[in-house]
């Protein structure tokens, strides 16, 4: 072998080796959120037994040591990492029109109703074979209108201005030298994963992609947490509006006209923004295209390098587990 030819494999290794490591980092990143958010929690409620049964209580349990605690120290882990900011590797940032921030906007719709309805579907389905049938208490809580401004608060604005700085801007940026299309997938799996119960995952993984698509290409993380509160937003506003429309069709023979055509009119819009993400949607996924990053991993090396590491291996499982909790607890 040429003097050449082995400096070519040497740096190829050590590339590789270098993906490797970030990817790996980047598992046990996102493992120390669940895992530090977990060990508080449980801690918390040992020491304070009754908290749970306030509805307060259930929100601090629910989100306080994630996001107090587990970030923090994600972020820690995150740092050691060199980042790699820029556009497709180019350096820079690029901005969105308004016409380009609404049509993601409808995608984004569009992906949050179908993952939801498969996610459910999923979750039923494995429900009717081990026989259990029952919502998490998260999604009682969701559902519920106890604490309205709370949970705007915490799944409206916190959650997803938090979520991005994890999963699109710090991931993101320490992964996209090796590929951005594989930056962009492990983004959006390592979101769907977090949430740790399929009626959750689907949706999440999808949005996470569309997010992560919009980050790796404007590099601005101000786009994606926007578009991302929008779409916690619409939730939020499902959920709510789910307890007035569930109480109407339960009564429906003493709803007003007003009432009825509330139902329509939201309905109507609901199918509405769903078609047209949809055409949006269609028109614009063979358009996606992905520059070569600056130390692109060859393709048959990819999945390799940045999923069979330690660090991916133990967010996974850990994922799992959560999976499998979330049809027990």
């Amino acid at each position: 072998m040429s003097n050449e030819n082995r400096g070519f494999t040497e740096k190829s290794h050590q590339n590789e080796e270098n993906a490797r490591k970030a990817y790996s980092t980047a598992g046990i990143a996102c493992f120390a959120t669940l895992a530090v958010g977990y060990v508080v929690k449980f801690v918390i409620k040992r020491l304070f037994p009754s908290l749970a049964s306030y509805t307060w209580g259930t929100w601090f349990l629910s989100f306080a040591p994630l996001y107090l605690v587990g970030v923090p120290v994600t972020v820690l882990i995150f740092l050691r990492v060199p980042a790699h900011s820029g556009v497709d590797g180019k350096g820079g940032t690029a901005s969105l029109e308004l016409g380009q921030i609404v049509r993601a906007a409808f995608i984004g719709i569009f992906l949050l109703r179908v993952g939801s309805v498969v996610g459910d579907r999923v979750t039923g389905v494995i429900q009717a074979l081990i026989g259990i049938s029952k919502e998490s208490k998260l999604d009682t809580l969701l559902r519920s209108n106890d604490l309205l401004i709370v949970k705007i608060l915490i799944t409206a604005i916190a959650g997803p201005l938090i979520e991005e700085l994890i999963y699109r801007k710090l991931l993101i940026d320490r992964i996209r030298c090796y590929g951005g299309k594989l930056a962009v997938v492990t983004s959006g799996l390592m979101f769907g994963l977090f949430h740790g119960n399929f009626s959750q995952f689907f949706y999440a993984f999808a949005v996470g992609i569309l997010f992560a698509y919009i980050y790796l290409k404007t590099g601005k993380y101000r786009y994606s947490a926007a578009l991302h509160i929008l779409i916690n937003s619409i939730g939020v506003l499902e959920a709510t509006a789910f307890l007035s429309v569930s109480g109407l069709l339960t009564d429906i023979e003493n709803a007003s006209g007003g009432e009825l055509a509330l139902i329509f009119v939201w309905a109507l819009v609901e199918v509405g923004a769903v078609i047209i993400g949809l055409v949006l949607f269609c028109r614009s996924w063979r358009k996606a295209t992905y520059e070569p990053a600056s130390m692109e991993l060859p393709k048959g090396s990819k999945i390799r390098v940045a999923y069979l590491n330690v660090g991916m291996l133990v967010f996974v499982v850990f994922c799992a587990v959560l999976f499998v909790r979330s049809f027990l607890v």
